[in-house]
């Protein structure tokens, strides 16, 4: 084996409208795998992905699909891509790059574009393989056919010079970032970590309200201090700060108000066993309610790493 390089598979179906190779942070370049490293990858997908009934999904970079609708069945059909067409993306160290690779995983998680990394590839006596879990979450059946319908839908596989740029800002944020801060890069690694849960299980959802909550509320001091008024109240502040606030009237047609209070209450029927609980309509459905708190949860880590200071005296506020 002659390449020695450490670089990282992405496992989102990529359509770059960039020309490649491009720099993602200093050394690290976002590129098609050579042919050794293609068959490193193709063996790990092979051993790694999940067979989902009928299907297994660990050629889908091989393939273009299309979602067809007709009057008796809907369904995703595939045709094979020619080899220099194939969706296998990496991000390589081709310099030797001392930028931190935990960092890069990071931004690229928390960018809007949500670069998904699949596995890491870290060459030494042996290849280092990690992250298992996000393979399997991410190749769930239950999800991925909806993944890949939305991905035509919405051009979202289509990755572009502004989403490679935040994922920029974002590394220099997390480099730059004080040491007693550094607490945020292991509330990181969690929001990173509950992405990996089950798409089905209401834990994902509990797992970023956990995150949020740990992030900008305190132990209440009296019934006037609960939980829930901490976060509705916190939110619209730091939404009115947001370049692009996240618009809660689009996403469950009401208010910030309203709208976290029932995204509370959502929380609460989980966590305190409500089986009686009924979803508001507002709301939609369990999938929904977990990506929308998803959403929020990343877009204020975000603004947290921009204003360190000002979220952690909010906390205590």
């Amino acid at each position: 084996m002659t390449t020695r390089n450490q670089f990282i598979f992405i496992l989102n179906y990529l359509e770059p409208q960039v020309t490649l190779p491009i720099e993602i942070v200093d050394g690290y370049w976002l590129k098609r795998p050579d042919a050794e490293q293609l068959d490193i990858i193709k063996d790990f997908l092979r051993k790694n992905v999940p067979e989902s009934g009928m299907k297994n999904y660990s050629n889908i970079y091989e393939q273009s699909f299309n979602y067809v609708q007709e009057e008796t069945k809907s369904e995703l059909r595939f045709t094979d891509l020619t080899e220099e067409n194939q969706k296998y993306f990496i991000i390589e160290n081709e310099t030797g790059s001392k930028s931190n690779l935990e960092d890069i995983v990071s931004s690229c998680e928390l960018s809007k574009f949500s670069l998904h990394i699949g596995v890491k590839f870290i060459f030494g006596n042996s290849i280092y393989q990690s992250d298992h879990s996000s393979i399997f979450s991410f190749f769930d059946q239950s999800k991925f056919d909806s993944y890949l319908i939305g991905l035509q839908k919405s051009n979202a596989h289509k990755i572009n010079v502004d989403d490679i740029n935040e994922i920029k800002e974002i590394y220099k944020l997390l480099a730059s970032l004080d040491t007693k801060f550094s607490y945020l890069k292991s509330m990181i690694k969690n929001y990173i970590n509950v992405q990996s849960l089950p798409s089905d299980s209401k834990f994902k959802t509990l797992g970023y309200f956990s995150i949020l909550e740990s992030l900008i509320t305190h132990e209440p001091k009296d019934s006037g201090d609960s939980i829930a008024k901490q976060l509705y109240s916190k939110i619209i502040l730091i939404n009115n700060q947001l370049g692009s606030p996240i618009d809660f009237k689009s996403l469950f047609k009401m208010e910030i108000k309203a709208s976290i209070t029932k995204l509370y209450d959502y929380r609460s029927s989980i966590t305190h066993g409500k089986y009686d609980y009924t979803i508001p309509l507002e709301l939609k459905n369990d999938h929904y309610v977990c990506s929308s708190i998803a959403l929020i949860v990343r877009r204020i880590i975000v603004y947290t790493l921009q204003n360190p200071q000002l979220i952690n005296d909010l906390k205590s506020c």
